[in-house]
């Protein structure tokens, strides 16, 4: 889906609409590893994806145990990159 937008502000306006889509953080679990690559792309984006990438991993850092994250959050890097 991250790779259908032929333009940045097209791509840039999907990682920005999955990244703030209110939903409760025990349902945003079960797909958290999908979640980690639109967060990489924001966080290697311009300023303001930076601003809310980061806020949301500090959202999800601050609500869940590290128990509960990363036994869950072992990912393929390769495939966030």
């Amino acid at each position: 889906m991250l790779e259908g937008p032929n333009t940045p502000e097209a791509r840039n306006m999907l990682i920005e609409l999955i990244l703030s889509i209110p939903a409760r953080l025990s349902d945003l679990l079960v797909v958290l590893t999908s979640l980690m690559r639109p967060l990489v792309m924001a966080l290697q984006e311009g300023q303001e994806l930076v601003g809310l990438g980061l806020r949301t991993l500090e959202y999800w850092v601050d609500r869940y145990d590290r128990l509960q994250i990363w036994p869950w959050g072992k990912f393929d890097r390769y495939h966030c990159m």
